[in-house]
């Protein structure tokens, strides 16, 4: 008898094929409900989603296929009424620099990397733009912050953040298998930081960013 997964451990993908499965925004979508939800039927993401059944049943599948979702065997009735849920509670863990040496692997970080994007673009133009003005709508927000900080107190710093998204990530599938009358609506979040010399550039020794043609007039 095989051993049931550790679900509080991510999911390592380890195969290009099974990054590829996830470039996709539908299936994105669908992970992301299924992230919040714990688990649930094609017919409640369909209706969550606003998609067809018989297309949220074919992603499923595609997704099930390379274990990034599984059944929920105890929520599921019988044999006509499956309910999914994620491998793991704790998402996905991948090394995309060794996905890349792999056959097929470039095009699929790629491929992953772009709706990444696309989507993490997307989110940041709406928190920008959101007034946030009507009671009861959804609401976004927007924090930037700066850190000081060594290699190994990077390392601290994703640790405690990475249990804060956990705790509530657990809140949400514990919420959301109750009826208690609250609206709640999905909510996708990005965190990534970098260096800031790599993202700002800079044209002088020493990290120093050269003077704009105003300062040094000054």
């Amino acid at each position: 008898m095989s051993e049931r997964p550790d679900r509080t451990e991510p999911k390592r993908i380890a195969d290009p094929r099974e990054l590829k499965a996830l470039a996709h925004p539908l299936r994105m979508r669908l992970v992301i409900e299924l992230t919040t939800r714990g688990s649930a039927r094609a017919v409640d993401l369909a209706n969550a989603i606003g998609e067809p059944a018989n297309s949220v049943s074919f992603h499923l599948r595609q997704l099930a296929r390379y274990g990034l979702i599984g059944e929920d065997t105890e929520r599921g009735t019988d044999a006509r009424e499956r309910w999914w849920r994620m491998t793991s509670d704790e998402g996905f863990q991948a090394d995309l620099g060794e996905l890349r040496k792999l056959p097929g692997g470039p095009q699929a970080v790629g491929s992953l990397q772009n709706l990444t994007q696309e989507a993490a673009r997307a989110a940041l133009s709406v928190a920008l733009e959101d007034d946030n003005d009507g009671p009861g709508e959804p609401t976004s927000w927007f924090n930037d912050f700066g850190v000081h900080l060594s290699r190994s107190e990077v390392e601290e710093f994703q640790n405690e953040f990475g249990k804060l998204i956990s705790r509530w990530m657990e809140r949400s599938r514990q919420v959301a298998a109750t009826d208690d009358g609250v609206e709640r609506h999905t909510y996708i979040g990005f965190a990534f930081g970098a260096p800031m010399d790599a993202v700002i550039g800079t044209s002088e020794p020493g990290g120093r960013t050269a003077p704009d043609d105003a300062e040094a007039a000054q």
